[in-house]
Protein backbone atom coordinates (compact mmCIF):
# COMPACT_ATOMS: atom_id res chain seq x y z
CA UNK A 1 0.00 0.00 0.00
CA UNK A 2 1.60 3.17 -0.84
CA UNK A 3 -0.09 6.91 -0.01
CA UNK A 4 -0.55 9.55 -2.54
CA UNK A 5 1.38 12.42 -2.35
CA UNK A 6 -1.42 14.98 -0.37
CA UNK A 7 -2.79 11.16 1.24
CA UNK A 8 -6.04 11.06 -0.50
CA UNK A 9 -5.26 7.94 -2.16
CA UNK A 10 -3.62 4.77 -2.07
CA UNK A 11 -2.18 2.40 -4.37
CA UNK A 12 -1.49 -1.28 -3.97
CA UNK A 13 -1.23 -4.02 -5.63
CA UNK A 14 -3.27 -7.78 -4.50
CA UNK A 15 -3.08 -10.84 -7.00
CA UNK A 16 -0.79 -9.19 -9.78
CA UNK A 17 -3.34 -6.31 -10.07
CA UNK A 18 -2.63 -2.88 -9.13
CA UNK A 19 -5.67 -1.01 -7.31
CA UNK A 20 -6.25 2.76 -6.98
CA UNK A 21 -8.50 3.82 -3.92
CA UNK A 22 -9.96 6.83 -1.94
CA UNK A 23 -7.77 7.18 1.57
CA UNK A 24 -10.94 5.54 3.45
CA UNK A 25 -11.24 2.27 1.17
CA UNK A 26 -14.29 4.01 -1.12
CA UNK A 27 -13.66 4.25 -4.60
CA UNK A 28 -11.49 1.37 -6.08
CA UNK A 29 -10.75 1.31 -9.38
CA UNK A 30 -8.03 -1.21 -11.27
CA UNK A 31 -5.71 -0.44 -13.08
CA UNK A 32 -4.72 -3.27 -14.87
CA UNK A 33 -2.07 -6.27 -14.54
CA UNK A 34 1.28 -4.85 -12.19
CA UNK A 35 2.93 -4.94 -8.93
CA UNK A 36 4.75 -2.05 -7.30
CA UNK A 37 2.99 1.12 -8.05
CA UNK A 38 5.03 4.67 -7.82
CA UNK A 39 3.10 7.92 -7.17
CA UNK A 40 4.52 10.98 -9.19
CA UNK A 41 4.78 13.79 -7.12
CA UNK A 42 1.73 15.52 -8.29
CA UNK A 43 -0.47 12.77 -7.75
CA UNK A 44 -1.55 11.79 -11.38
CA UNK A 45 0.43 9.71 -12.60
CA UNK A 46 1.13 6.00 -11.63
CA UNK A 47 4.62 3.87 -12.64
CA UNK A 48 3.94 -0.24 -12.84
CA UNK A 49 6.13 -3.31 -13.07
CA UNK A 50 4.24 -5.43 -15.68
CA UNK A 51 5.13 -9.06 -16.34
CA UNK A 52 5.84 -9.19 -20.23
CA UNK A 53 6.94 -12.02 -22.20
CA UNK A 54 10.34 -10.37 -22.79
CA UNK A 55 10.83 -9.41 -18.39
CA UNK A 56 9.34 -7.06 -16.34
CA UNK A 57 8.68 -3.71 -17.83
CA UNK A 58 7.83 -0.21 -15.93
CA UNK A 59 4.92 1.30 -17.49
CA UNK A 60 3.14 4.91 -16.31
CA UNK A 61 -0.79 5.03 -15.54
CA UNK A 62 -2.21 8.45 -16.33
CA UNK A 63 -5.18 8.13 -13.57
CA UNK A 64 -7.51 10.67 -15.40
CA UNK A 65 -7.93 8.75 -18.60
CA UNK A 66 -6.53 5.43 -17.70
CA UNK A 67 -3.96 6.12 -20.62
CA UNK A 68 -0.74 3.77 -20.34
CA UNK A 69 2.82 4.46 -21.71
CA UNK A 70 5.42 1.55 -21.52
CA UNK A 71 8.90 2.99 -20.58
CA UNK A 72 11.54 0.17 -20.26
CA UNK A 73 12.26 -2.96 -19.84
CA UNK A 74 12.89 -3.02 -15.64
CA UNK A 75 11.16 -3.30 -12.37
CA UNK A 76 10.91 -1.55 -8.52
CA UNK A 77 10.07 1.97 -10.53
CA UNK A 78 10.69 4.47 -8.04
CA UNK A 79 9.67 7.75 -9.02
CA UNK A 80 11.77 11.56 -8.01
CA UNK A 81 9.99 13.20 -4.82
CA UNK A 82 10.29 16.71 -6.26
CA UNK A 83 7.90 18.94 -8.65
CA UNK A 84 9.37 20.36 -11.77
CA UNK A 85 11.36 18.95 -14.11
CA UNK A 86 12.55 16.33 -11.41
CA UNK A 87 9.09 14.82 -11.33
CA UNK A 88 9.60 13.28 -15.09
CA UNK A 89 12.65 10.92 -13.21
CA UNK A 90 12.11 7.48 -12.42
CA UNK A 91 14.88 5.41 -10.85
CA UNK A 92 14.13 1.29 -11.47
CA UNK A 93 15.95 -1.89 -11.43
CA UNK A 94 17.73 -3.37 -14.56
CA UNK A 95 18.77 -7.23 -15.53
CA UNK A 96 19.59 -8.19 -18.46
CA UNK A 97 19.64 -12.05 -17.46
CA UNK A 98 19.41 -14.24 -14.51
CA UNK A 99 22.89 -14.88 -14.14
CA UNK A 100 23.81 -11.25 -13.89
CA UNK A 101 23.64 -9.03 -10.83
CA UNK A 102 20.44 -6.33 -11.33
CA UNK A 103 21.79 -2.81 -11.75
CA UNK A 104 20.11 0.71 -11.05
CA UNK A 105 18.78 3.31 -13.80
CA UNK A 106 17.57 6.63 -14.02
CA UNK A 107 14.82 6.98 -17.04
CA UNK A 108 14.33 11.01 -17.89
CA UNK A 109 10.61 10.83 -19.08
CA UNK A 110 10.62 13.57 -21.27
CA UNK A 111 13.68 12.34 -23.91
CA UNK A 112 13.18 8.60 -22.93
CA UNK A 113 17.17 8.73 -22.36
CA UNK A 114 18.63 6.53 -19.53
CA UNK A 115 21.53 6.03 -17.29
CA UNK A 116 23.04 3.55 -15.34
CA UNK A 117 23.33 5.08 -11.83
CA UNK A 118 25.15 1.56 -9.63
CA UNK A 119 26.30 -1.48 -11.31
CA UNK A 120 24.53 -3.82 -8.49
CA UNK A 121 21.28 -2.54 -6.96
CA UNK A 122 17.38 -2.96 -6.43
CA UNK A 123 14.79 -1.66 -4.96
CA UNK A 124 15.50 2.02 -5.56
CA UNK A 125 14.37 4.33 -2.99
CA UNK A 126 14.75 8.18 -3.74
CA UNK A 127 16.10 10.69 -0.39
CA UNK A 128 13.26 13.23 0.15
CA UNK A 129 15.04 16.07 -0.82
CA UNK A 130 16.25 13.56 -5.14
CA UNK A 131 19.69 14.43 -4.07
CA UNK A 132 20.45 10.57 -3.02
CA UNK A 133 18.96 7.08 -3.66
CA UNK A 134 19.64 4.44 -1.20
CA UNK A 135 19.19 0.72 -2.56
CA UNK A 136 19.85 -2.92 -1.85
CA UNK A 137 23.28 -4.59 -3.75
CA UNK A 138 23.26 -8.37 -4.33
CA UNK A 139 25.66 -8.97 -1.35
CA UNK A 140 23.01 -7.88 1.05
CA UNK A 141 24.52 -4.01 1.57
CA UNK A 142 22.37 -0.82 2.23
CA UNK A 143 24.04 1.23 -0.22
CA UNK A 144 23.58 4.86 -1.81
CA UNK A 145 24.40 6.65 -4.74
CA UNK A 146 24.25 10.94 -5.32
CA UNK A 147 23.30 11.97 -8.34
CA UNK A 148 25.05 14.97 -8.63
CA UNK A 149 28.45 13.38 -7.99
CA UNK A 150 27.58 9.93 -9.11
CA UNK A 151 29.60 8.01 -6.69
CA UNK A 152 28.06 5.20 -4.19
CA UNK A 153 28.52 4.48 -0.76
CA UNK A 154 28.42 1.63 0.82
CA UNK A 155 26.07 2.03 4.44
CA UNK A 156 26.54 -1.43 5.49
CA UNK A 157 24.81 -5.17 5.77
CA UNK A 158 21.11 -4.87 6.32
CA UNK A 159 17.43 -4.35 4.76
CA UNK A 160 14.52 -2.64 4.60
CA UNK A 161 15.85 1.17 4.21
CA UNK A 162 13.78 4.14 5.46
CA UNK A 163 15.03 7.98 4.74
CA UNK A 164 14.18 10.47 7.39
CA UNK A 165 11.56 13.47 6.42
CA UNK A 166 14.46 15.64 5.98
CA UNK A 167 16.85 13.35 4.27
CA UNK A 168 19.55 13.37 6.19
CA UNK A 169 19.21 9.99 7.92
CA UNK A 170 19.17 6.47 6.83
CA UNK A 171 17.49 3.82 8.76
CA UNK A 172 17.64 0.32 8.28
CA UNK A 173 17.71 -3.12 9.63
CA UNK A 174 21.41 -4.75 10.28
CA UNK A 175 22.22 -8.01 9.01
CA UNK A 176 24.10 -8.73 12.32
CA UNK A 177 22.91 -8.59 14.34
CA UNK A 178 19.77 -9.12 12.60
CA UNK A 179 17.25 -6.97 12.75
CA UNK A 180 18.60 -4.56 14.92
CA UNK A 181 17.18 -0.56 13.86
CA UNK A 182 20.50 1.45 12.76
CA UNK A 183 20.14 4.92 11.57
CA UNK A 184 23.32 6.00 9.10
CA UNK A 185 24.23 10.03 9.11
CA UNK A 186 24.38 11.28 5.46
CA UNK A 187 26.47 14.07 6.27
CA UNK A 188 29.15 12.24 8.16
CA UNK A 189 28.54 8.55 7.17
CA UNK A 190 28.25 7.91 10.86
CA UNK A 191 26.20 4.72 11.64
CA UNK A 192 24.00 4.32 15.42
CA UNK A 193 21.89 2.02 16.80
CA UNK A 194 18.50 3.35 17.13
CA UNK A 195 17.62 0.72 19.89
CA UNK A 196 19.45 -1.88 21.75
Amino acid sequence: YVWSPDYARIAYDWQGQVYVADGDGGNVRTLGPGVAPAWSPDGKRLAIERASDKGPLIVVVNLDDARETVLVGGSRPAWAPTQGIASQRLAYTYSSGAAISPSIYLIDLATGATALLASDGSAPLWSPDGGAIAFLTSRQEIAVVTLVQGSVSTVGAGYSCAWSVDGKRLAFLSAKPAGKPMAWDRESGEIKALLD
